[in-house]
């Protein structure tokens, strides 16, 4: 007889937050899934990828529990917009949406 495998699909079970950290946006989002998700993130429709500006990460939190960070150094107003974290595994797939609203400079 076949055990299903023990998983959950992604889910983010909390808001996602923007802070500034200096020079640097932080987007941050928590993350529950298992097995662990591929994750994508998109401003708009675009993919993005890691540059010498922007950075994404992964840090397991506990069990089944990951904190997803976006990290994007001296933002402007391009990198406004609308934001998102896509986190896909075998049993299913999750956003987080994030609007960056520029107000001008941000400090």
């Amino acid at each position: 007889m076949n055990r299903i495998p023990d998983g959950k699909a992604p889910r983010f079970p909390k808001k996602p937050t923007i802070r500034q950290d200096g020079d640097i946006l932080v987007m941050e989002c928590i993350l529950e899934a298992n097995p662990v998700p591929e994750i994508t993130w998109y401003q708009g429709t675009k993919v993005i990828s890691d540059s010498n500006r922007v950075r994404m990460s992964r840090k397991a939190t506990g069990k089944d529990s990951y904190l997803l960070t976006l990290e994007i150094s001296n933002p402007t107003k391009e990198d406004g917009g609308n934001y998102r974290c896509n986190a896909f595994n075998n049993f299913g797939e999750s956003n987080a949406n994030i609007a960056l609203n520029f107000q001008g400079r941000l400090n």
